[in-house]
């Protein structure tokens, strides 16, 4: 119909949920950067959590600790 915004047929870009992620960081930055360390499987399984409501900061802190050498390698090249 006329003035209506084109369907996707229920196709979601996953990645919309990135922002919400990284608000939960104190330092964006570092979220942001985080993010995009991950293992894409990884990445998808944060994004299915946050879209459930699951995530807190707690959640955020045990994935920091479990892939900080991501963050440490980047930040070495």
């Amino acid at each position: 119909m006329a003035g209506e915004e084109p369907s996707h047929h229920g196709a979601l870009d996953p990645a919309r949920f990135d922002a919400d992620i990284v608000a939960l960081f104190d330092d964006r930055s570092e979220g942001w950067e985080l993010l995009c360390a991950l293992p894409d499987e990884i990445l998808a399984q944060l994004r299915q959590r946050q879209r459930r409501r699951e995530l807190d900061v707690l959640a955020l802190v045990e994935l920091r600790l479990r892939f900080q050498h991501l963050l440490m390698d980047r930040r070495r090249k």
